[in-house]
């Protein structure tokens, strides 16, 4: 009985053997067909990265491998930026620095070009540089007018109407540091000067003897607000070109520019580096910044960008009448007309 019993004993445990070996193999089986399906989904995925990687490579080397083609695309961009910013300047602003912010970023500054006529480029070997700020005086002009003067430099102020004494003060001194003071407009109000050529008309002459007023000189050179190619005009820009022409003053856009008006916060090693490229692609670069108390990062990027500019042995002076133009629409398209 007890033999039996053993018998039994060991019967029991060879079975179990048995069935734990097969549940082995059937795991080990299963992983070994679900194992090569989960590989096959995780290249799969990751496939499909590479592609897009791939893709993003390759439009940006065509991109930069043909002008038009790359110009087309950032114009595209300009256009979308400049219609959000059409809205948001209808907002009722809070503060200055609200106001500040939305009026710069209403710049279309995704926007190149490099059309250039009536001038050419100064011959003597070196690259011309025409750094160009936007928007002031601010807390931030007496800085960087420091910076300029202490490095050699001039640069172009292009400036709008404050009636403070500090701001007229910074006037005088662009003007005292052999710098160029620009008009951008007297109030920058887009809806203003824009509903009309008779409104523009109104607030060109304001900002012109306002300047002469204050300075003793007067200004003849202008920006548009949002460039001449803008959107947002109510008014043909055409009929504005004409009237400036017909002033004798000559408008400059931009064909590089650090990004500090595009509506996305760039860190400073990635502004210098949007200038620098652009700076690169042309004989005479007009780079476009901005002098408002709430670009910081522009104040930060400038002495990074003179040493930069120094390197490459190029001269950085204010617009004169030596400047090639450079215009998103050119005058000499429009005057003909």
């Amino acid at each position: 009985m007890k033999r039996k019993s053993t018998e039994a004993f060991h019967n029991r445990q060879k079975t179990s053997r048995q069935k734990t070996g097969q549940n082995v193999f059937a795991a080990a089986l299963w992983l070994l067909v679900l194992l090569p399906l989960i590989l096959c989904i995780i290249l799969f995925v990751r496939m499909g990265n590479l592609e897009k990687e791939l893709r993003e490579v390759k439009e940006m080397n065509a991109a930069v491998a043909e002008p038009g083609s790359f110009e087309t695309r950032l114009k595209e961009m300009a256009l979308a930026a400049e219609t959000e910013d059409g809205k948001t300047l209808k907002e009722e602003k809070k503060n200055e620095n609200e106001e500040e912010e939305k009026e710069s970023n209403s710049e279309q500054t995704s926007q190149v070009s490099n059309n250039t006529s009536g001038k050419e480029p100064v011959d003597d070997g070196k690259k011309h540089v025409y750094l160009t700020f936007d928007d002031g005086p601010s807390d931030h002009t007496e800085d960087i007018l420091e910076l300029l003067e202490k490095n050699g430099m001039t640069a172009t102020f292009f400036c709008i109407g404050k009636t403070d004494e500090y701001s007229k003060e910074m006037y005088q001194r662009i003007i005292d540091g052999g710098h160029t003071l620009a008009m951008h407009s007297y109030s920058h109000d887009y809806p203003t000067l824009y509903a009309s050529l008779s409104s523009f008309k109104e607030d060109f002459h304001k900002i012109q003897d306002y300047f002469e007023e204050v300075t003793g000189v007067k200004p003849m050179y202008y920006r548009f607000p949002g460039g001449s190619s803008n959107t947002v005009s109510k008014v043909s820009m055409k009929k504005c070109i004409k009237f400036l022409a017909k002033e004798g003053v000559n408008y400059y856009d931009w064909n590089a520019l650090n990004g500090d008006a595009e509506g996305k916060t760039y860190s400073v090693e990635e502004m210098l580096k949007r200038t620098i490229s652009g700076v690169k692609l042309y004989d005479s670069p007009v780079v476009l910044m901005h002098d408002t108390n709430a670009k910081q990062r522009t104040l930060e990027m400038l002495p990074k960008l003179i040493k930069k500019l120094k390197k490459m042995d190029a001269v950085v002076e204010g617009i004169d009448e030596n400047t090639p133009l450079v215009q998103h629409i050119k005058v000499s398209s429009v005057v003909t007309e």
